[in-house]
C-alpha cells in the first residue's frame, strides 16, 4: 500500500515493505528508507536494535509496537538487529518488521 507524506515543494511518495521475522536476523534496510515500525506478534521478549519490546496476551493483544521515523528527505543508513530471548518449547518467536521507502518519481 502506497503512502503520501507532504513537503513544500510538493507531494513525496512512499511505500510500505513489509516482513515477519521468526529467528535472530541482521536486517539490511532499503537504500531509500525513511523509518520504520516492528510490532512483538510472538509470545517471546525481542530486542530491535537494542530496544525490547514485550510480548502481548494471546489471543488478547499484540505486543509492543514502536515507530522509528526520520524527518522529511532523510533517509535511515543503519540496519535492524533483531534478537529474541531464549525462546522455552513450544514459544512462537514472530516480529513484524514495516519499513517506510521513498518511491521513485
Amino acid at each position: 500500500m502506497g503512502k503520501v507524506i507532504m513537503s513544500e515543494e510538493g507531494f513525496l511518495s512512499y511505500n510500505q515493505l513489509r516482513n515477519s521475522y521468526t529467528q535472530a536476523d541482521n536486517i539490511i534496510v532499503d537504500r531509500k528508507c525513511v523509518g520504520y515500525q516492528f510490532t512483538n506478534l510472538g509470545d517471546v521478549i525481542a530486542f530491535v536494535n537494542g530496544m525490547i519490546i514485550y510480548p502481548g496476551v494471546p489471543g488478547t493483544s499484540l505486543g509492543d509496537s514502536r515507530t522509528i521515523l526520520l524527518f522529511e528527505r532523510s533517509l535511515y543508513k543503519g540496519n535492524i538487529e533483531l534478537s529474541f530471548q531464549v525462546p522455552t518449547a513450544g514459544t512462537a518467536p514472530n516480529v513484524e518488521i514495516v519499513q517506510f521507502v521513498y518511491m521513485q518519481e
